[in-house]
């Protein structure tokens, strides 16, 4: 009896320092990586609200009167009083050139004054929120306006990524992409043959560049039985900004 009642005290000793063991080594890290993950996540759904504000809204209409120009937005916008707004694909470009400043909201509406009484606007019109600094940051990171000056940039920048890397250059194919007047994208194709060294240092050469550059689409082959040689394919293209929104 009295070996019973010790076996049973001790599985019960045994079993509070397991429970104590799990909650040092699992439970508390565990509560710590939600709650980092939590914190995270209210950061993200603030860059999130954020963000949104600078998506481009469709517009319905802009009447003007007096000089003081009724927007109506085809859904509820998040503006409101004091917000500089920019417009695009209206008519009269009046609309185009310069921010707006939001004098007043509703829901689906908002008004701001306009110098010279341009009159109502037509077009398939959207606008988009943004200050002075946001949009200056916007132009600084863009290929240049001059498609010359832009396309000299981005081959100066091929030269460097393929004689830092020692890669070697097969394949070139460039294009201009126009997706709207607000901005283009010139899309580069590349190809090239090396090592895997040679392979990775090219592409992260291409991805940590200061340039505007985005990869769209990266393929990897090998070229030899062994996989010493490594063709890359790579995609990536390159932002300029349109003249409505400079």
């Amino acid at each position: 009896m009295q070996n019973k009642r010790e076996k049973l005290l001790l599985t019960v000793a045994l079993l509070a320092v397991a429970i104590l063991i799990g909650d040092r080594l699992v439970l508390e890290p565990l509560y710590n990586s939600w709650q980092t993950r939590r914190e995270k996540i209210i950061e993200l759904e603030g860059k999130v609200a954020t963000g949104s504000k600078l998506l481009p809204r469709a517009v319905t209409s802009i009447t003007e009167s007096g000089g003081t120009a009724t927007v109506t937005t085809t859904d509820p916008h998040p503006f409101k009083t004091g917000d500089s707004v920019y417009f695009s694909g209206a008519t009269p470009t009046a609309y185009n050139t310069s921010p707006a400043s939001i004098t007043g909201t509703s829901e689906n509406s908002f008004t701001f004054s306009i110098g010279g009484s341009p009159g109502n606007a037509t077009g398939t019109i959207e606008v988009s929120r943004g200050d002075e600094e946001e949009w200056r940051t916007y132009f600084e990171s863009s290929l240049h306006s001059d498609n010359s000056i832009a396309e000299d940039a981005v081959l100066r920048a091929i030269r460097n990524w393929t004689g830092d890397s020692g890669i070697l250059l097969t394949s070139f194919k460039p294009q201009w992409q126009n997706h709207d007047d607000r901005y283009r994208t010139w899309d580069v194709r590349l190809v090239a043959e090396g090592t895997m060294r040679e392979a990775v240092e090219f592409v992260h050469a291409i991805e940590s560049d200061e340039l505007p550059l985005k990869i769209e689409q990266l393929e990897l082959a090998s070229r030899e039985k062994n996989g010493k040689l490594i063709s890359v394919s790579v995609r990536f293209a390159g932002l300029q900004i349109g003249k409505p929104l400079q």
